[in-house]
């Protein structure tokens, strides 16, 4: 923010006019911007520690996008301009706005978005982000456990509130991949290679009905022999 104030130009879609009165209106536009901004950052380091130290990532990540994204929105719509420039602040106002609706879109996901398994012969498709499939036929044991491993750090993955995709590393640096929307009751899948997979859907008991089809379908191939 400092060096906006310095060099008001590298501020996106804004220009200090030439033009004495849109000048002064400039000048005045700036200084509401910039107390804006401050109180936004404020808002924004509040709820990053808050969200950090109550372990609540939905929190975090919205101070993350929403208080300076408001705060630029409202100075925009505050900007006074001179007749022949409004279309620009418009255009501005568009942007902001379409900033906000795009950095919310992981939210909606996520509140959005299920465990999605499909099987087929051998095969469980895991379809969705970080989506993979599992040959049945890999599977060591396959286990209905309580609660996940200490997660240590994310090696390719996303992880938001209660959903976690992808790859990560417990504490102990074992690697896991993970497909859980809830904070309890989970399907432990092991592969013959040593392969761990996590799957949770956000409702326990689609969660251990999965467990129990997964295991019977296992339990099938035993018998006849595979």
């Amino acid at each position: 923010m400092k060096l906006a104030i310095k060099n008001p130009s590298i501020i996106s879609g804004f220009k200090m006019s030439n033009e004495p009165r849109q000048y002064e209106l400039d000048k005045s536009w700036l200084e509401l911007l910039f107390k804006y901004m401050r109180c936004a950052n404020i808002v924004t380091l509040l709820g990053g520690l808050v969200g950090i130290v109550c372990g609540l990532q939905i929190l975090y990540y919205v101070s993350l996008i929403l208080p300076i994204s408001l705060a630029v929105l409202l100075a925009y719509r505050q900007r006074r301009i001179v007749v022949g420039c409004k279309g620009k602040k418009s255009v501005a106002s568009i942007a902001v706005f379409l900033v906000i609706i795009l950095g919310s879109l992981p939210l909606i996901y996520v509140f959005q978005s299920d465990l999605k398994v499909h099987f087929s012969n051998d095969k469980m498709e895991i379809t969705g982000l970080y989506g993979r499939d599992i040959s049945l036929s890999d599977v060591n044991k396959v286990e209905f456990c309580q609660s996940l491993p200490h997660i240590n750090f994310k090696t390719n993955g996303f992880a938001l509130s209660k959903t976690r995709l992808g790859n990560f590393r417990t504490k102990d640096g074992d690697p896991i991949v993970l497909f859980t929307h809830s904070d309890k009751d989970f399907v432990r899948i092991t592969l013959k290679d040593g392969t761990i997979y996590y799957l949770s859907y956000k409702n326990e008991k689609a969660t251990k009905r999965l467990w129990q089809k997964i295991q019977n379908i296992i339990d099938g191939k035993s018998k006849n022999g595979y």
